[in-house]
């Protein structure tokens, strides 16, 4: 449930946008040249979860570390444990970044595809917005966006029946997060 506290929590952030989208701006930039479709990866179940569409416009650079968002530079500390967490994948619009050792996990491919449908869904302003509020609110681990990629991924890695990734996200948030900007 979507509180008055929480408008007001997305409204305080709304002036930090530009300079986070910026800063997204420019390193997708900075790894355009080692951006690969992921269409074009040897990771074949994911065409049988995610549009064609989504697979020719999302990619992925493969790199030691994913590159977190200097958010405590910006003036947001509150955020400072999630920029210091390690982890395996994160996403920008529709590019993520993944450890190298993991460039062949399909299901880590998957979590991060989650995100790019969620990105896409809400827009870039809704999803830093929301995904800002919810690690406030609930912490990365029980964030909803993270427990829809884990429990879509734990659907994946558990059997091989296919389920449409982009209408269940959609639709899930559409119940869960459009709300709060009505």
């Amino acid at each position: 449930m979507i509180t008055s506290s929480d408008k007001l929590i997305i409204k305080s952030y709304e002036g930090f946008l530009p300079k986070v989208k910026s800063w997204i701006d420019n390193l997708l930039c900075e790894y355009s040249s080692e951006a690969k479709r992921v269409i074009d990866l040897k990771l074949p179940r994911l065409s049988q979860y995610f549009s064609k569409e989504i697979l020719e416009t999302a990619k992925v650079v493969y790199i030691d570390w994913p590159p977190r968002i200097p958010l405590s530079l910006m003036g947001l500390t509150q955020f400072h444990d999630f920029e210091k967490m390690r982890v395996d994948g994160i996403t920008y619009y529709d590019t993520f970044f993944v450890r190298s050792p993991l460039s062949s996990v399909e299901y880590l491919h998957f979590h991060e595809l989650v995100h790019v449908v969620q990105w896409r869904y809400l827009g870039p302003d809704k999803f830093l917005l929301f995904y800002g509020l919810e690690l406030l609110k609930n912490k990365y681990t029980n964030s909803l966006f993270e427990i829809m990629a884990y429990q879509l991924q734990s659907r994946f890695q558990r059997n091989k029946n296919i389920f449409d990734v982009e209408l269940l996200v959609n639709s899930e948030l559409n119940k869960k997060v459009l709300q709060l900007f009505e």
